[in-house]
């Protein structure tokens, strides 16, 4: 985390809405009083909104408590992402939360050979856009043999760990149902590799949905719906699935429905439009 410092306060600053509200505004103080409440007992945003609007009455209270989940080390605590329900967000200071000071910065050099033995063969850029860093070709050069070179079909210049294999081509990819906000999908800048140009023409980024792999490729979305006591898993495609594929579609499909929903009754799959 103190690493990504400089990348989270351009975040706030540049790529948010709330930040924009707080022009030119000192966070520093408003970070501390939010950190001492945090220090106390893990606290919602709406309790922080109070509590800093009250504070700074003048200045835009909700954007200085996303300002505080964004610019501070805060951890969500547990439980939040519950089993079939939502739970409500609380925030607490990182270091309270593990009971132990950060470490010292993370090297670039550390963070990028475990980005690549995720998300590897990757371009400098998808590793900037993945963690929100700049001029990282420069640091990609100083790793010299622990990394191996490519060309992707484009002529970008591809990196990855030595050792690390790569997958056979011909190599059949199974369907998979991915969850919102993978990093799959997220992690390149480059997501022609994932995300086909039918898709990608689609209005609703890929991300916000639960994405359907086909071959490797997002081809749908997914989404359980109840039914009664059924909960049917409802496949909406953005390109045309060949039959081949169906039946693993509906093999995976019903099982994750049951997965995440083990006390219906039953489970079930089903082709909608793309809505």
């Amino acid at each position: 985390r103190p690493l990504l410092d400089s990348t989270m306060e351009r975040m706030f600053r540049t790529g948010s809405p709330f930040g924009r509200r707080l022009p030119g505004v000192d966070m520093a103080p408003v970070l501390a009083v939010a950190e001492a409440a945090m220090d106390e007992r893990p606290r919602t945003r709406a309790e922080l909104r109070a509590l800093l609007g009250e504070r700074w009455p003048a200045l835009d209270a909700d954007a200085m408590a996303t300002g505080v989940s964004i610019l501070a080390p805060v951890v969500q605590t547990t439980p939040r992402g519950l089993w079939g329900r939502t739970g409500q967000a609380t925030w607490a200071r990182m270091e309270t939360w593990l009971g132990r000071p950060l470490d010292a910065p993370t090297s670039i050099e550390t963070l990028l050979l475990r980005y690549l033995a995720a998300f590897g063969p990757a371009s400098a850029a998808d590793a900037g856009a993945w963690a929100g860093l700049t001029r990282l070709g420069e640091v990609f050069a100083r790793l010299g043999p622990r990394v191996r070179t490519y060309r992707s079909p484009a002529g970008r210049e591809l990196f990855d760990l030595a050792d690390a294999p790569l997958a056979d081509p011909e190599l059949p990819a199974p369907v998979r149902f991915l969850p919102q906000y993978d990093n799959a999908l997220l992690g390149h800048a480059d997501r022609t590799r994932i995300v086909p140009a039918a898709v990608r023409g689609a209005t609703a980024p890929t991300e916000w949905v639960g994405p359907v792999l086909v071959d490797g490729l997002v081809a749908a979305t997914w989404r359980l719906v109840a039914e009664g006591d059924t909960v049917v898993n409802q496949v909406a495609p953005w390109v045309a699935l060949p039959a081949a594929v169906l039946p693993a579609l509906e093999a995976e499909g019903v099982a994750l429905a049951r997965f995440l929903r083990p006390a219906a009754a039953a489970q079930s799959i089903r082709i909608v439009p793309q809505a």
